[in-house]
Protein backbone atom coordinates (compact mmCIF):
# COMPACT_ATOMS: atom_id res chain seq x y z
CA UNK A 1 0.00 0.00 0.00
CA UNK A 2 0.85 3.38 -0.15
CA UNK A 3 -0.36 6.83 1.38
CA UNK A 4 0.61 10.44 1.41
CA UNK A 5 1.37 12.39 4.37
CA UNK A 6 0.37 16.36 5.04
CA UNK A 7 2.24 17.78 7.72
CA UNK A 8 -0.15 20.52 9.50
CA UNK A 9 2.29 21.65 12.28
CA UNK A 10 5.21 20.39 14.50
CA UNK A 11 4.95 22.78 17.84
CA UNK A 12 3.54 22.42 20.24
CA UNK A 13 2.19 19.07 18.85
CA UNK A 14 3.05 17.10 15.60
CA UNK A 15 -0.34 17.13 13.24
CA UNK A 16 0.10 14.77 10.48
CA UNK A 17 -2.79 14.01 7.85
CA UNK A 18 -2.50 10.46 6.35
CA UNK A 19 -4.38 9.59 3.28
CA UNK A 20 -6.44 6.37 3.40
CA UNK A 21 -4.10 3.47 2.37
CA UNK A 22 -4.23 3.07 -1.50
CA UNK A 23 -2.66 0.10 -3.33
CA UNK A 24 0.41 0.92 -5.07
CA UNK A 25 -0.49 0.78 -9.05
CA UNK A 26 2.70 -0.10 -9.96
CA UNK A 27 3.45 -2.96 -7.12
CA UNK A 28 -0.19 -3.48 -6.83
CA UNK A 29 -1.20 -6.21 -3.90
CA UNK A 30 -4.05 -7.68 -5.98
CA UNK A 31 -5.42 -6.85 -9.31
CA UNK A 32 -6.60 -3.65 -9.79
CA UNK A 33 -7.09 -2.97 -13.62
CA UNK A 34 -8.16 -5.00 -16.50
CA UNK A 35 -5.80 -5.99 -18.22
CA UNK A 36 -3.73 -6.16 -15.35
CA UNK A 37 -0.61 -4.18 -16.24
CA UNK A 38 -2.99 -1.22 -17.67
CA UNK A 39 -2.73 0.50 -13.73
CA UNK A 40 1.21 0.11 -14.19
CA UNK A 41 1.19 1.46 -17.41
CA UNK A 42 -0.55 5.01 -16.36
CA UNK A 43 1.44 4.68 -12.95
CA UNK A 44 4.62 4.50 -14.93
CA UNK A 45 3.76 7.72 -17.63
CA UNK A 46 2.47 9.86 -14.80
CA UNK A 47 3.45 9.15 -11.64
CA UNK A 48 1.92 6.98 -8.43
CA UNK A 49 -1.63 8.28 -8.27
CA UNK A 50 -4.20 7.69 -5.99
CA UNK A 51 -6.19 4.27 -6.59
CA UNK A 52 -9.22 4.94 -4.07
CA UNK A 53 -12.26 5.15 -5.14
CA UNK A 54 -12.75 8.75 -4.45
CA UNK A 55 -9.53 10.62 -3.10
CA UNK A 56 -11.03 13.86 -2.46
CA UNK A 57 -11.42 13.12 1.14
CA UNK A 58 -14.57 14.86 2.36
CA UNK A 59 -14.74 13.10 5.72
CA UNK A 60 -10.83 14.52 7.02
CA UNK A 61 -12.56 17.66 6.40
CA UNK A 62 -15.66 17.18 8.38
CA UNK A 63 -14.11 15.23 10.80
CA UNK A 64 -11.28 18.83 10.91
CA UNK A 65 -8.54 16.29 10.41
CA UNK A 66 -8.20 19.34 7.28
CA UNK A 67 -8.91 22.42 7.13
CA UNK A 68 -10.80 24.41 4.20
CA UNK A 69 -7.29 25.46 2.60
CA UNK A 70 -5.68 22.30 3.07
CA UNK A 71 -8.39 20.54 1.52
CA UNK A 72 -8.43 22.75 -1.74
CA UNK A 73 -4.57 21.99 -1.79
CA UNK A 74 -5.32 18.37 -2.00
CA UNK A 75 -8.23 18.48 -4.44
CA UNK A 76 -5.64 21.16 -6.61
CA UNK A 77 -2.73 17.76 -5.73
CA UNK A 78 -6.08 15.70 -7.39
CA UNK A 79 -6.35 17.91 -10.16
CA UNK A 80 -2.74 17.85 -11.33
CA UNK A 81 -2.53 13.74 -11.08
CA UNK A 82 -5.96 13.46 -13.13
CA UNK A 83 -4.95 16.12 -15.97
CA UNK A 84 -1.26 14.30 -16.50
CA UNK A 85 -3.34 11.16 -17.08
CA UNK A 86 -5.98 12.73 -19.11
CA UNK A 87 -3.15 14.31 -21.47
CA UNK A 88 -1.80 11.16 -21.48
CA UNK A 89 -4.97 9.75 -22.09
CA UNK A 90 -5.86 11.79 -25.31
CA UNK A 91 -2.61 11.72 -26.85
CA UNK A 92 -2.89 7.57 -27.06
CA UNK A 93 -6.39 7.63 -28.41
CA UNK A 94 -7.24 6.67 -31.89
CA UNK A 95 -10.31 4.99 -31.99
CA UNK A 96 -13.06 3.73 -30.38
CA UNK A 97 -14.53 5.20 -26.83
CA UNK A 98 -12.68 6.86 -24.25
CA UNK A 99 -13.99 7.58 -20.88
CA UNK A 100 -12.25 9.55 -18.30
CA UNK A 101 -13.95 10.71 -15.17
CA UNK A 102 -12.98 13.88 -13.25
CA UNK A 103 -14.75 13.38 -9.70
CA UNK A 104 -13.75 17.11 -7.88
CA UNK A 105 -16.26 19.00 -9.51
CA UNK A 106 -18.67 16.69 -7.42
CA UNK A 107 -17.09 16.76 -4.35
CA UNK A 108 -15.95 20.60 -4.55
CA UNK A 109 -19.99 21.34 -4.93
CA UNK A 110 -21.09 18.75 -2.18
CA UNK A 111 -17.95 21.18 0.09
CA UNK A 112 -18.99 24.64 -1.11
CA UNK A 113 -22.02 24.99 -2.36
CA UNK A 114 -22.87 26.57 0.80
CA UNK A 115 -20.61 29.46 0.24
CA UNK A 116 -22.71 30.56 -2.99
CA UNK A 117 -26.29 30.27 -1.13
CA UNK A 118 -26.20 33.12 1.31
CA UNK A 119 -29.51 31.11 2.89
CA UNK A 120 -27.69 27.61 3.22
CA UNK A 121 -27.50 26.31 6.50
CA UNK A 122 -24.15 24.65 6.38
CA UNK A 123 -22.88 28.23 5.58
CA UNK A 124 -19.75 29.76 7.95
CA UNK A 125 -20.71 33.24 8.30
CA UNK A 126 -16.81 33.66 9.14
CA UNK A 127 -15.67 32.73 5.91
CA UNK A 128 -18.41 35.25 4.19
CA UNK A 129 -16.61 35.25 0.64
CA UNK A 130 -13.70 33.20 1.01
CA UNK A 131 -14.69 30.27 -0.86
CA UNK A 132 -17.21 31.67 -3.22
CA UNK A 133 -15.18 31.11 -5.91
CA UNK A 134 -14.18 27.68 -5.86
CA UNK A 135 -16.90 26.21 -7.56
CA UNK A 136 -16.74 28.58 -10.48
CA UNK A 137 -13.10 27.95 -10.62
CA UNK A 138 -13.59 23.88 -11.08
CA UNK A 139 -16.13 24.12 -13.98
CA UNK A 140 -13.61 27.10 -15.92
CA UNK A 141 -10.94 24.09 -15.25
CA UNK A 142 -12.95 21.34 -16.63
CA UNK A 143 -13.85 23.79 -19.60
CA UNK A 144 -10.64 23.95 -20.19
CA UNK A 145 -10.07 20.29 -20.20
CA UNK A 146 -13.25 19.66 -22.46
CA UNK A 147 -11.44 22.42 -25.06
CA UNK A 148 -8.66 20.13 -25.21
CA UNK A 149 -10.92 17.11 -25.96
CA UNK A 150 -12.57 18.94 -28.60
CA UNK A 151 -9.23 19.99 -29.91
CA UNK A 152 -8.43 16.24 -30.81
CA UNK A 153 -11.68 15.28 -32.35
CA UNK A 154 -11.95 14.71 -36.33
CA UNK A 155 -15.18 15.27 -38.07
CA UNK A 156 -17.35 12.11 -37.27
CA UNK A 157 -16.39 12.35 -33.48
CA UNK A 158 -18.72 12.41 -30.96
CA UNK A 159 -17.97 13.65 -27.38
CA UNK A 160 -20.25 13.33 -24.55
CA UNK A 161 -20.18 15.14 -20.90
CA UNK A 162 -21.82 13.55 -18.15
CA UNK A 163 -22.54 14.44 -14.61
CA UNK A 164 -23.82 12.09 -11.96
CA UNK A 165 -26.35 14.70 -10.92
CA UNK A 166 -26.72 18.69 -10.41
CA UNK A 167 -26.51 21.41 -7.79
CA UNK A 168 -28.53 23.37 -5.56
CA UNK A 169 -28.94 23.67 -1.89
CA UNK A 170 -29.76 21.25 0.40
CA UNK A 171 -32.88 21.83 2.78
CA UNK A 172 -34.06 18.53 3.31
CA UNK A 173 -33.68 14.36 2.97
CA UNK A 174 -35.98 11.56 2.86
CA UNK A 175 -33.70 8.67 4.18
CA UNK A 176 -35.68 5.40 2.83
CA UNK A 177 -33.89 3.02 5.48
CA UNK A 178 -35.57 5.00 8.02
CA UNK A 179 -39.09 5.43 6.37
CA UNK A 180 -38.96 1.83 6.11
CA UNK A 181 -38.00 0.91 9.80
CA UNK A 182 -41.01 3.94 10.97
CA UNK A 183 -43.62 1.99 8.50
CA UNK A 184 -42.75 -1.55 10.48
CA UNK A 185 -40.33 -3.21 7.49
Amino acid sequence: GMARFYLRTVHPNLEVYVSPINIDPINPAQAISAPAGFAKGIAESSGRYYTTGIPEDTKALRADALNEDEFLDMVKLLGIERTKQYHDALAAFDEGLLFFYFGHTDQLSHVFWRDIDPEHPGRIPEQDGKYNHVIEDVYREMDERVGEALARLDADDLLVILSDHGFSSFRRGFNVNAWLRDQGY
